[in-house]
């Protein structure tokens, strides 16, 4: 059943059979995230892993996101200049203790 749900339409299938199947000759189609002007704008021009369509591009963004980012085999070379910079772990730390929330006064 084809089912117009805003301007999207979408296919409602009601069996696992029938899903699998659908998923076996259309999976590529199913994969991305429907483009639309703020997704747009808040990945510049769909380049980031989140909403960028399903493809040779989004697989290689994927692959470092996961190696760099989300893997704990080594620690990033750059976090300890990350917390100098912002401040991150003083700000954590000291904030309750002295009235401050992220660097300002409780309640500002």
């Amino acid at each position: 059943m084809l089912l117009h749900l805003g301007t999207m339409p979408t296919l409602v299938v009601s069996s696992p059979a029938a899903a699998r199947e659908v998923m076996k000759a259309h999976d590529v189609d199913c994969c991305s995230r429907p483009v639309t002007p703020g997704a747009r704008r808040l990945s510049y021009g769909h380049k980031d892993v989140a909403f960028s369509p399903y493809g040779e591009y989004w697989r290689e963004v994927r692959k470092v996101v996961v190696v760099e980012l989300l893997s704990m085999r080594r620690p990033s070379p750059t976090l300890g200049m990350v917390d100098r910079a912002t401040g991150w772990p003083g700000l954590m730390g000291a904030g309750p203790r002295h009235g401050m929330i992220f660097g300002g006064p409780m309640g500002a």
